[in-house]
């Protein structure tokens, strides 16, 4: 499985999910009540950007600028990649099918921090601004 603990204190958790596998899809679904659909989407590498609302579950899907050069750009695919955010409750998952500098740079910024108010929002919110900010 490709699923990793980013981050945990007492207000979240923040879960990673790179190169999914069904296993790990299967996992979500039956850890967290994610429609199955949703997860899908994070795997499909044409799917537009997108939010969905299903129960508890918050769904987010961006395209992050790869800055990758590339001969061919026939579709959205070649010049980005996508990250989908979960928010149910208090955990955040992220999951997308290769590495991602907004959850690297991320990640280095959250381990060395002291704050004990960063909740899963605040994470989204900051994955966010950075996704937007690769396109600069």
């Amino acid at each position: 499985m490709a699923i990793e603990i980013i981050y945990r204190n007492d207000h979240c958790e923040w879960i990673d999910v790179e190169a999914p596998t069904e296993e790990d899809l299967n996992f979500l679904h039956d850890r967290y009540e994610i429609n199955m659909l949703l997860l899908e989407d994070t795997i499909d590498p044409n799917h537009l950007p997108k939010f969905e609302q299903d129960h508890l579950v918050k769904f987010f899907l961006m395209r992050e600028n790869t800055e990758l050069e590339r001969a061919n750009l026939n579709t959205i695919s070649d010049i980005s990649t996508k990250l989908g955010i979960f928010l149910v409750k208090d955990v955040i998952i992220t999951v997308h099918r290769m590495k991602n500098r907004s959850i690297f740079e991320f990640k280095k910024e959250i381990k060395g921090s002291e704050n004990t108010e960063i909740n899963s929002e605040k994470i989204a919110l900051n994955l966010a601004l950075k996704v937007m900010k690769s396109f600069d």
